[in-house]
């Protein structure tokens, strides 16, 4: 049986390579995204890749915290909510 791996951050750039790379590992990745830096057309494509290999994919669109994660082998983080110190420092630093 496949082993679980949560992906928090997995409809962006980086998460959706991750659960590709983690498919053809022979894992179960279970994909978490709150959406606000991607859109589900990135989920959608991740999951016709999948089906490709044979493999169904898990994803839920969350925005709260977890309080049980202990039936997953691993949690990959990959995060990408951007401030605006981030995304403008010129912007940021003329404010004061």
């Amino acid at each position: 049986m496949a082993q679980s791996v949560l992906v928090t951050g997995g409809a962006g750039y980086i998460g959706s390579h991750t659960v590709l790379q983690l498919l053809l590992g022979g894992y179960k990745p279970v994909l978490v995204d709150n959406l606000d830096n991607s859109s589900d057309i990135a989920i959608k494509r991740v999951q016709e890749l999948a089906a490709e290999y044979g493999h169904n994919l898990s994803f839920h669109q969350v925005c709260c915290k977890f309080t049980s994660i202990a039936q997953y082998l691993r949690v990959i983080r990959l995060p990408s909510s951007i401030i605006m110190v981030d995304s403008s420092p010129h912007e940021a630093t003329a404010m004061g």
